[in-house]
């Protein structure tokens, strides 16, 4: 069954198809704010759908409305800047080396990194004024609508980032395990008790450059699931984000 074409998108203000996305990129970074402009608006069901995730966030942990309507005011010229900054660090030319062009290349991924950094950023902003300013915020159970006092459930100096980021630790170092061999997992469980490469190597009979290597795939798919079960606990952080709140 032949593939259905979709359908082309007009642009209002030219009254004229979206260009394609590699075309504004080039022609944004030569200082050209109509591209920039035209690619920002290109997206705009996207930049949407980032906008709602993040109020989506804020309902699902039940923060007040009062805590978070001033990002959602600043949502968009906040993403309009990681946008502005990030578009001259695509490089064209490496794409165009890899055999893109107008037709196979688009942006769309990308552009969801941005808003996604604006989204996290949003997060962790919230989580730490909640924690400094216990005196004023109230959580809301699912069982109980009058809601409780955060006073009532953690003290002043607990520090919430730090929570989640020990519990996404510990989801994350699992399922890294569950992706090793078993000399790679081995060679984990020595180096977590303090072990040294040489240890190791001598423990185990193998190759330095076995440990090594075992010991950076271990950290690499320890990196990928800090992301996933991050988002997944609607608190998305990198690996680099977690260790810092330990």
């Amino acid at each position: 069954m032949p593939r259905t074409k979709k359908p082309v998108e007009i642009y209002s203000k030219t009254g004229l198809p979206f260009r394609p996305d590699m075309e504004l990129v080039i022609n944004a970074q030569k200082g050209d704010e109509k591209s920039y402009v035209e690619l920002w608006d290109k997206f705009f069901l996207l930049r949407q759908k980032e906008k709602f995730e993040f109020i989506n966030w804020c309902k699902q942990h039940h923060i007040e409305n009062a805590v978070y309507q001033d990002y959602v005011d600043s949502w968009d010229a906040d993403a309009w800047e990681k946008f502005r900054n990030q578009m001259p660090g695509i490089r064209i030319d490496e794409l165009k080396e890899k055999g893109y062009t107008n037709d196979n290349w688009g942006i769309t991924i990308r552009l969801k990194g941005y808003f996604d950094v604006v989204n996290r950023s949003y997060s962790n902003n919230i989580l730490k004024k909640l924690n400094n300013e216990v005196p004023n915020v109230r959580f809301y159970d699912k069982d109980d609508d009058e809601g409780v006092s955060v006073l009532d459930n953690i003290s002043r100096d607990e520090d919430i980032l730090k929570g989640y980021a020990k519990k996404i630790l510990k989801t994350s170092y699992s399922r890294m395990l569950a992706d090793l061999n078993m000399k790679q997992r081995q060679v984990v469980t020595l180096k977590e008790k303090d072990s040294s490469v040489s240890a190791i190597v001598r423990e185990l009979g193998i190759k330095r450059k076995e440990a090594t290597d075992a010991l950076e795939y271990a950290k690499t798919r320890l990196e990928y699931w800090v992301e996933k079960s991050s988002k997944e606990e609607g608190v998305p952080m990198t690996y680099r984000d977690m260790v810092e709140y330990f």
